[in-house]
């Protein structure tokens, strides 16, 4: 069972697995079937734009996220010039990642990296690197999060050594004839949040989105419960937000509307509540410190 953590990682889900071996599982006759219930299918929010959705912080909101849904590409220079250029993936994605970098020489030449999906079924990766260039890297959102699961998942139980006779099946229906052999908590919801705050993590505002409709109605998480949600805990606390449009968690959706003044009443709200106060400044990046000002 996955329930939308969005602080997953493979790390998590390969202690998992290694649980199970403990328990002298060395081999799995027929099919792992994942119940991914807890969210719709939309994977992307309302208003989304199309051409942010390969960046990671457009990465898809599903019940199944394995690192972000998200993977990292390493590119450094070729000691030979107008060669190309070293690249590795962190990790597979659903989708095959190819590039055409070369290595330049020439100092006056500025050089950059791009990157698109040139069709549903590959990415490309353009540009050059200068011959004295640190490394760089590039991250890249997963497109299906369900194949990216499936892949993990096979890539994790060759790590620790569980054979598969059968396939990973998504399966959205419950199991009454189950044994819990391994489960993962998530980090607590604090925690949680004071990254989300910290970092401008876009796929924990998503997620928890999501989540917040799903736990307030009993139902699979979506966009239009999630805004449900939030609007009636809005209207349950009296606050003016009558009148404003709440299309998704992080703001990344055009159809979001919320006026300067809604936004001041809001923080003096919180402001005036030692719980929420607390909580919410202790998750604030300080300039020059963290978080997203730590350069600043």
């Amino acid at each position: 069972n996955f329930s939308g953590d969005p602080t997953l990682t493979s790390y998590d889900l390969k202690s998992i697995l290694q649980k199970i071996k403990k328990d002298k599982i060395d081999n799995i006759d027929g099919n792992i079937y994942i119940n991914n219930k807890d969210f719709d299918n939309q994977n992307y929010g309302p208003g989304w734009m199309w051409d942010e959705l390969d960046d990671c912080y457009a990465a898809p909101i599903a019940t199944t996220i394995i690192d972000g849904n998200c993977a990292v590409a390493h590119i450094w220079p070729n000691t030979k010039d107008n060669y190309q250029a070293h690249f590795k993936l962190d990790d597979k994605l659903d989708q095959p990642v190819y590039h055409n970098i070369y290595t330049n020489s020439d100092p006056k030449q500025k050089c950059s990296l791009t990157f698109k999906r040139n069709n549903p079924n590959y990415y490309f990766l353009t540009g050059c690197i200068n011959k004295n260039s640190a490394n760089q890297s590039i991250k890249i959102a997963a497109h299906d999060p369900s194949s990216n699961t499936i892949i993990k998942i096979k890539k994790i139980l060759k790590e620790v050594q569980i054979g598969l006779n059968g396939n990973v099946v998504f399966n959205q229906t419950k199991s009454n004839d189950k044994k819990n052999l391994a489960k993962h908590k998530s980090q607590n919801l604090e925690k949680i949040v004071t990254t989300m705050l910290k970092e401008s993590d876009n796929l924990i505002a998503e997620s928890l989105f999501k989540k917040t409709g799903q736990m307030t109605f009993n139902e699979p998480g979506s966009w239009q419960n999630g805004h449900d949600a939030i609007s009636y805990v809005l209207t349950k606390e009296k606050l003016p937000f009558s009148d404003s449009q709440l299309q998704d968690g992080s703001g990344l959706s055009r159809y979001n509307l919320m006026s300067a003044k809604q936004i001041i009443y809001l923080l003096k709200q919180i402001n005036n509540s030692k719980k929420h106060r607390e909580t919410i400044t202790k998750g604030l990046p300080l300039a020059g410190i963290d978080g997203t000002l730590a350069w600043v």
